[in-house]
């Protein structure tokens, strides 16, 4: 069960629970900013940052002094520079989306420590 301020997952990105409906099924107004959209409890998800979804993917994870590093047997490496950016040796959508998250996080850190 979701709570009110919980981070989640949905089809239109990653939002906050600002309310919660419990008619015949439970339905969470979830805020995009200033705009916000009701769901069902199946159409969201909790939030994970970008490192825990590499991690369940299957990556192994190790840092190094000037850049992160995941590895994979299959997926191939992915390599996060400290410039905030990153090389991979491939790369499909599902990674693609969780690199430009990743980044976004990284630029977010930045921002919220200075």
């Amino acid at each position: 069960m979701y709570k009110i301020g919980d981070k989640v997952e949905t089809p239109l990105g990653i939002g906050k629970l600002a309310d919660r409906s419990q008619n015949n099924e439970t339905k969470y107004k979830v805020m995009y900013g200033a705009k916000s959209t009701w769901y069902a409890h199946d159409e969201i998800t909790p939030y994970r940052t970008a490192h825990e979804k590499l991690l369940a993917l299957g990556f192994q994870y190790a840092q190094r002094e000037d850049y992160k590093r995941y590895i994979h047997d299959e997926l191939g490496s992915l390599i996060v520079w400290d410039d905030k950016t990153f090389t991979t040796s491939d790369c499909d959508l599902e990674i693609a989306r969780i690199m430009v998250q990743y980044l976004e996080e990284l630029n977010n850190e930045t921002h919220t420590s200075t």
